[in-house]
């Protein structure tokens, strides 16, 4: 598998400049997702969004350490976020991967940082919207494309489509 960035470009090229405290909650994140079974693309994604904020926090916001942010910090980023063109959808997705890496903190390291609660609780949720519109096939034109399929001897691509419809499944995950 390649370790592209497709959206992030630019936005990661200060991750060796971030500090190694945050830079260690990210590993350590990263191996509590992998401990939980988490698929190895979600930890990939998972470490991506991460360095685009601590990469943020390290341009825009002193490298603060990650225990020490409130939540006017999260709503700086996020307007950051949106000020680049970020889909809602996108925000949210970073939230919810900072709300579980303050999770994660709450629950490993409570002896470390007794004081510590998610900031993100407390924030109005993202309101997320449709970015593209879904195409949608009707039962007997997608028979008409299985058979067409057929007939010419592409099955796989026929077993692949099938499978599309039937399962409900990303992209990446039919392979």
């Amino acid at each position: 598998m390649s370790r592209r960035t497709v959206y992030n470009t630019n936005l990661t090229r200060d991750w060796e400049s971030v500090s190694a405290e945050n830079r260690r909650l990210v590993r350590d994140f990263l191996q509590y997702a992998k401990a939980n079974d988490k698929s190895p693309q979600t930890i990939r994604q998972y470490e991506e969004w991460l360095k685009v904020f601590f990469c943020w926090n390290f341009t825009e916001n002193d490298n603060r350490f990650f225990t020490e942010l409130k939540r006017r910090d999260f709503v700086h980023y996020f307007a950051w976020c949106r000020d680049r063109g970020m889909s809602a959808n996108r925000v949210a997705s970073l939230k919810s991967v900072l709300s579980s890496l303050s999770s994660e903190i709450e629950l490993l390291y409570e002896d470390l940082y007794p004081s510590f609660h998610n900031q993100l609780r407390g924030l109005e949720p993202v309101h997320i919207a449709p970015v593209r519109q879904k195409t949608v096939i009707s039962d007997e034109k997608m028979a008409e494309m299985l058979q067409q399929l057929s007939e010419c001897g592409e099955h796989q691509l026929a077993c692949y489509l099938a499978l599309a419809c039937a399962s409900g499944s990303r992209k990446a995950e039919l392979l």
